[in-house]
């Protein structure tokens, strides 16, 4: 056997066995690894977003919806009873959208609601103890702090910011609110629990001032990661329903490994 007869067998070997290995590392360079994790998408608002007021669909209609979903593990400690009334998903279904651009972040969330309840009186106060409500919690990624924001039926707002999860509502949490901005659409009537309702849709605008306001940037290539939160409270469900979008593991909104990644879309 020559020189060159013995080589070609080799060369074949090692094209078998190292190729893909070779190909795989070449195109890695070229193409980053994707999020771990759920992502969403907020798509960028070119047009002004309409005034307190109005709520108009056709802005986030190209947009996508993510559903809320019961989180998990929420129905295996408790009475078999119980658990067949409940079942194995949420009673009143929700979703959320997201868009943005310079001035901040829009979130629009859509809620079935059979009995609308909302007790709150003002501002800053711990709206889930008093009612209906969406919660938003928005992260920077890499770092401890991270905010949440409250929007109810009654148009009310509350502000937390958290500098990290071991520092959770002291009363210096609440001392910097945001000029968050939220309203609120009724299908159906407003703490009247002898009637039946249909829905409410909740609209949050959060500035980007609140957003930076730690040094973080916003906007195109930052990375952020948001989950949204929902108490559900009606006289015709069983017990208060809790929902979210990403669905988590257990029944806690600041499960922040769980967060979804948003990215931001121009």
């Amino acid at each position: 056997m020559n020189k060159r007869s013995w080589l070609f067998p080799c060369f074949l070997i090692a094209f078998i066995f190292l190729g893909p290995i070779f190909i795989s590392s070449t195109f890695a360079k070229d193409k980053a690894p994707p999020p771990k994790g759920v992502v969403y998408i907020a798509k960028y608002l070119a047009q002004p977003f309409p005034q307190s007021g109005s709520d108009n669909p056709s802005i986030w209609k190209e947009t996508p919806s993510y559903s809320l979903e019961r989180p998990k593990n929420t129905t295996e400690n408790i009475p078999a009873s119980l658990k067949a009334t409940l079942g194995d998903r949420i009673k009143e279904s929700g979703s959320v959208k997201f868009l943005w651009n310079e001035k901040g972040l829009y979130v629009r969330g859509e809620f079935q609601d059979s009995d609308i309840v909302a007790e709150g009186t003002k501002d800053q106060e711990h709206h889930y103890t008093l009612g209906d409500l969406m919660e938003v919690f928005l992260k920077p990624a890499a770092q401890t702090w991270y905010w949440e924001l409250y929007a109810t039926p009654q148009k009310l707002k509350t502000a937390f910011f958290f500098p990290g999860g071991g520092r959770l509502f002291l009363p210096s949490c609440a001392e910097n609110p945001s000029d968050l901005s939220v309203d609120a659409f009724l299908q159906g009537t407003l703490n009247q629990w002898k009637d039946r309702d249909q829905g409410w849709i909740a609209t949050m605008f959060v500035p980007i001032q609140t957003l930076t306001s730690q040094g973080d940037s916003f906007g195109g290539g930052s990375h952020w990661k948001v989950l949204l939160g929902r108490y559900n409270y009606s006289r015709y469900l069983r017990q208060v329903e809790h929902s979210s979008a990403p669905q988590l593991s257990a029944l806690s909104f600041h499960l922040q490994e769980e967060y979804a990644t948003l990215k931001l879309e121009k």
